[in-house]
């Protein structure tokens, strides 16, 4: 229907943009990943707007990257970022999907100036619905939490706080405040981020366990640093129980270093070892990934 009506009013951006909508998704749900590259390459090479065509390369690019084909995932991205900064993302109604997305991936590799630039500028564009806005700003305030710049860290964690409110998102809002409550961790103010970690806990304990996961580790990190060491090894088995598969290098490797605080707390010298082996070797899974 959209193609009909855009097509019989000369429309023929919009025309392309459904065209290739419906062509993404069938391509996506039937075809496997290592020829998504070539079918990107085909559709581009008929599409006759440039933008279009860009979006058509970002997002099969995108689709490969969630699949760790990296190197496919980026020939394609490269090229649709070229292609969207010669028209001008100002100039792209969708332009901060691509943005914040960019922003992801940058983060996940830990590119966390190039992940805080991208962010910025689909946060001043705000062409987004608001659950992926409130995403895109929590991923950014996570940027800026690496980077040590906590009061941005903090300022955008409030944002996300604030919209979640405004717009109904539990999950969202535990996140950001535990997000928030972490930070404040970071700072050495234990005693004040537990509230904060301990709303993130009871809001997301059901809805969000991989994350909730992390959260307890904080709060086990927060308490240790208070000396209520106890209490702590209750929150450190809670994240086991909420992430009973350890999803995740990253996590892994937190939770192996809170393990080794603990039992460097506790006196056992030899368990603190093994952990902090274990965590040595995620931490070079992850690099070398």
């Amino acid at each position: 229907s959209v193609k009909t009506i855009s097509k019989s009013r000369h429309d023929y951006r919009m025309y392309w943009y459904a065209d290739f909508h419906q062509f993404h998704k069938k391509a996506i749900r039937f075809d496997k990943p290592e020829k998504w590259f070539e079918q990107a390459e085909a559709y581009a090479a008929r599409c006759p707007e440039p933008v279009v065509k860009a979006a058509c390369w970002f997002c099969f690019g995108d689709a490969l990257f969630k699949k760790q084909d990296f190197e496919q995932a980026y020939k394609l991205l490269f090229r649709a970022r070229n292609e969207f900064e010669r028209i001008g993302y100002e100039h792209i109604p969708e332009a901060s999907v691509y943005l914040f997305q960019s922003m992801e991936q940058y983060y996940y590799f830990e590119d966390y100036p190039t992940a805080i630039q991208y962010g910025l500028l689909a946060e001043q564009l705000n062409q987004v619905t608001p659950t992926q806005i409130i995403q895109g700003l929590n991923t950014l305030g996570m940027a800026y939490q690496h980077q040590k710049e906590y009061g941005k860290a903090k300022e955008t964690f409030m944002k996300v706080m604030s919209l979640s409110e405004e717009h109904v998102n539990a999950d969202y809002l535990g996140i950001a405040t535990g997000n928030f409550g972490n930070i404040l961790r970071l700072e050495g103010k234990n005693q004040e981020a537990l509230p904060f970690l301990y709303t993130d806990y009871e809001i997301n304990y059901q809805s969000v366990p991989h994350n909730t996961a992390l959260t307890c580790l904080h709060i086990a990190e927060a308490l240790m640093a208070l000396d209520s060491i106890p209490k702590a090894k209750i929150y450190i088995d809670r994240a086991s129980q909420l992430n009973a598969k350890k999803v995740g290098a990253a996590y892994s490797a937190n939770y192996f270093e809170v393990q080794t605080l603990y039992y460097r707390k506790v006196k056992n010298t030899q368990l603190a070892a093994a952990y902090l082996d274990s965590a040595l070797a995620q931490k070079d899974a992850l690099c070398a990934l």
